[in-house]
């Protein structure tokens, strides 16, 4: 929509959109982590552990 109608009607919408739909739910897929900062991390593998196979692959730790 063209014009300032146009712009009216999405102020409007876009209002509603953040008041109703962009919530503290909505985002947590993105804002709710949490850092374990007291934990340590394990310790990469050797090659020899992982295996003459897997020495040129990266290592993933999960």
């Amino acid at each position: 929509m063209p014009g300032s109608f146009g712009r009216v009607i999405r102020d409007l919408m876009l209002r509603l959109v953040f008041r109703y739909l962009v919530t503290d739910r909505s985002t947590a897929w993105m804002y709710d982590h949490r850092v374990a900062w007291d934990q340590r991390l394990a310790a990469a593998p050797t090659p020899s552990e992982r295996g003459s196979a897997a020495a040129s692959s990266p290592v993933v730790i999960r």
